[in-house]
């Protein structure tokens, strides 16, 4: 429903704000095969993201936002969200194959199954297909690369389409709250027929401030998610004062085991690798062990709208309207420094670098990937550097 233009994005009293304003907006866009057109759209708003120049593994993320619009009118979708370097957010080409797979195991969920929409995993931890030579690009045998996905958040008001214009009784029946949804996007996805989210998962913010419990949201398998990713997910509610006052969104996350989502500091919800554990279902059909992400994220910041996400309220949407985000922080320990987009361990540089087309579709980003194409065997070369004071690790917008 919008484009997104670096015009939508600026700073203002010491926070960076991204509008979305109606107005038609034109902008590029990128299929799955890598065709490039043109688009225009009736809205504009922004998205930043750090891709291949600010990432990260492990860590606590942190991030300090005041919500756009009000809590009775539904459409608006504020996201912050963590993504794996060898996808670039909004290149389709590019995350073929790597969204949101997050998967070391050689097995037939690794390639396309009859249950998933997902291409199958372009750099799996099987044997090299003929032809195909992962160590021209730094990579491992038998590791299984991706670009995972972490949501610190998505927010959305529940639809406002069926009621009073411009109120808080816009709801039908009693007023419904505002929640945010905390999510790990998984691939390969579960069989139907398998369990979900019955261990390995905890709700320390289910009680009356947050009443946090799992997304209730169902896909055609009847638990959270699609056909092309499990959303191991938990919404909590918020209130009206995350609208005009800043709030804080966390994320412990430590690589290969677990994921802690945090409210105003308090913890909400968590996942541990026991929930991702190897399933099958009475037909032999399954999947091996899932992983807490282990590649190097960046971050991304955007806000849009999508009747996919939350019913979208055109005649009662304030326009224009700004998301406001006052700091975003990463805090590593000093035994864990880990800040970079390509990692010795989990190398993304040179594929980057052969696979440009793939990521790049403007002249003016042709800087975003250093380096030129290796014809041989390649060492990844090191990844960005960060201004690092004790224990903090900090990324300025």
């Amino acid at each position: 429903m919008e484009v997104y233009t670096s015009d939508q994005v600026t700073t203002y009293n010491g926070s960076m704000e991204i509008t979305i304003s109606k107005g038609v907006g034109t902008g590029i866009t990128q299929n799955y095969e890598g065709e490039v057109s043109s688009v225009s759209m009736a809205f504009t708003s922004g998205m930043v993201t750090s891709w291949n120049k600010f990432c990260f593994t492990g860590g606590y993320l942190e991030a300090s936002v005041k919500m756009p619009g009000d809590d009775f009118t539904s459409g608006f979708w504020p996201a912050i969200w963590l993504l794996g370097n060898l996808g670039r957010a909004g290149y389709m080409a590019s995350t073929q194959g790597f969204w949101p797979y997050s998967y070391d195991v050689c097995d037939a969920a690794a390639g396309m199954v009859d249950w998933s929409s997902l291409p199958g995993q372009r750099v799996p931890a099987c044997a090299d297909a003929p032809g195909f030579n992962r160590t021209r690009y730094g990579f491992a045998q038998g590791l299984g690369r991706g670009s995972p996905e972490i949501d610190l958040f998505e927010m959305s008001v529940p639809s406002s389409l069926d009621g009073v214009k411009g109120t808080a009784a816009a709801h039908s029946g009693a007023y419904t709250p505002p929640y945010v949804s905390q999510t790990l996007q998984m691939g390969p996805i579960q069989p139907p027929g398998t369990a979900f989210m019955t261990s390995g998962v905890s709700y320390p913010g289910a009680d009356a401030t947050f009443a946090t419990k799992r997304n209730p949201w169902s896909g055609v398998y009847s638990r959270p998610g699609n056909t092309y990713q499990d959303s191991f997910s938990a919404v909590s509610y918020i209130d009206t004062s995350y609208f005009s006052t800043y709030h804080k969104f966390g994320l412990y996350w430590s690589p290969g085991s677990f994921l802690r989502w945090y409210i105003d500091d308090k913890a909400v919800f968590e996942i541990t690798e026991a929930a991702l554990a190897a399933v099958s279902n009475a037909t032999g059909a399954g999947v091996g062990q899932r992983n807490i992400p282990v590649e190097a994220m960046y971050l991304v910041m955007n806000l849009g709208m999508s009747n996919d996400f939350t019913p979208v309220d055109l005649y009662n949407l304030p326009f224009p309207s700004t998301f406001n985000i006052d700091y975003v922080r990463v805090y590593q320990a000093p035994n864990a420094i880990n800040v970079g987009c390509s990692p010795d361990a989990y190398p993304t540089q040179q594929w980057l670098a052969c696979n440009r087309d793939k990521y790049i579709v403007r002249k003016q980003d042709k800087n975003r990937i250093s380096g030129k194409c290796a014809s041989g065997g390649s060492r990844a070369l090191p990844g960005p550097v960060a201004l690092l004071l004790g224990a903090v690790v900090l990324m300025f917008l």
